[in-house]
């Protein structure tokens, strides 16, 4: 059911899957081994703002726990630094 949400393949009426919603539900195919890189950069080419590497980073992370809970824990780290590599010299 996640993947034809994803996929537009599967409509639940009055759910709206917008950006966050596609994220979230990636994450959770991640997690379980069911979403690779390339369905991760097809999601990010599509929100490729600092939302959408944030996102990217933590469905990739979701593949290792340890790593997920680090960003979690870190999370102002990485946006600084995700938001230093969009607009350098600030």
């Amino acid at each position: 059911m996640i993947a034809g949400l994803l996929a537009g393949r599967t409509v639940i009426p009055g759910l709206l899957v917008d950006a966050e919603l596609r994220w979230s539900l990636l994450q959770r195919m991640a997690a379980v081994g069911r979403a690779d890189d390339a369905a991760i950069d097809a999601q990010l080419a599509a929100d490729p703002g600092d939302a959408g590497r944030r996102n990217a980073a933590e469905c990739r992370a979701a593949r290792d726990p340890a790593l997920i809970r680090m960003l979690r824990d870190h999370q102002d780290a990485v946006q600084r630094a995700l938001t230093s590599r969009a607009l350098p010299g600030r």
